[in-house]
């Protein structure tokens, strides 16, 4: 017998019902957003925007051992996020990315140590072990203010991923930051997020809608958060560093990034990706130089 044969009308079957599923459920996604839209709206971002969780890795708990932990209030949220700190001197903060968590970014912690700075990292509003199961860029971008303002004396932010836009929003913000070192950014965090409401049930139409009910609720215009509009009014030094074989996040947008930066140096990495660039020896040890160019004794 051939299974070949018998098992092809059923994958065809099977395929053309999660089409009509998927299509009806378009439709009455459009629908309800027609009768209620500020409704649908929440619960769009209550069910879509939900991060799928990192699991805590053996080297994680090294480092959340050693560390100070806190919680810090989200100003405009209901947030607690997850903080961590070691050593003492001027603060640097790692901020990591959509899916991540702040000890992702553990090896740039024992090198800035010992050159005298307080390294501070944190999960970000539904990450790690911060409060909330769905989150935002608006939420990440306020996270990230926040902890600025808690410990005032911060020097340098290095970022990953999305993590990244939010520092370039906060460093305009906040002036007196001279570094960032950003590590696989984005360059225009609207069309990122257009592209990847495609994947999902949601129409161009009902996503901008999604947009500007979070705009509404947190007071924010997500074009003035935009990387590719803060980059060229920043004043701090920026270091850009970017995988050619990155896939989630291309290297195009460094490169774009690094033409409207008044002060930006571009560093291209091969063979990375995404996700390893961040434990990378010859990337760490070029990300502390740039922050911290002194050679130790």
């Amino acid at each position: 017998m051939n299974k070949t044969l018998l098992w092809q009308p059923l994958k065809s079957t099977n395929v053309r019902t999660k089409e009509t599923l998927t299509t009806v459920s378009k439709r009455l996604i459009d629908l309800a957003y027609q009768k209620k839209p500020h409704l649908s709206a929440r619960f769009v971002t209550n069910y879509f925007f939900r991060p799928q969780m990192m699991r805590e890795k053996p080297h994680f708990k090294k480092w959340s051992d050693k560390a100070d932990t806190y919680f810090i209030p989200v100003e405009n949220t209901e947030h607690f996020v997850k903080s961590y700190s070691w050593g003492e001197g001027p603060v640097v903060i790692l901020m990591h990315g959509w899916a991540g968590r702040g000890l992702q970014l553990y090896s740039f912690i024992e090198p800035l140590v010992a050159r005298g700075y307080k390294v501070v990292t944190f999960d970000a509003p539904a990450h790690g072990d911060s409060t909330g199961i769905t989150t935002n860029f608006f939420e990440f971008y306020l996270s990230l203010k926040s902890v600025i303002n808690y410990h005032q004396n911060v020097e340098s932010i290095i970022a990953h991923s999305m993590g990244c836009a939010a520092a370039l929003a906060n460093a305009d913000f906040f002036s007196f930051i001279p570094k960032l070192a950003l590590i696989a950014p984005q360059y225009d965090i609207n069309l990122e997020l257009n592209s990847w409401s495609e994947k999902t049930l949601l129409s161009k139409k009902n996503f901008n809608k999604t947009h500007r009910f979070l705009e509404d609720k947190y007071g924010l215009d997500l074009e003035n958060l935009n990387p590719k509009k803060m980059a060229s009014d920043l004043d701090a030094e920026v270091l850009l560093v970017h995988d050619r074989d990155d896939l989630p996040c291309p290297h195009s947008n460094s490169v774009q990034l690094a033409k409207k930066l008044k002060q930006g140096q571009l560093h291209l990495t091969e063979g990375l990706g995404h996700y390893r660039i961040v434990r990378s020896p010859k990337v760490i040890a070029k990300v502390i130089d740039f922050i911290d160019p002194k050679i130790l004794n």
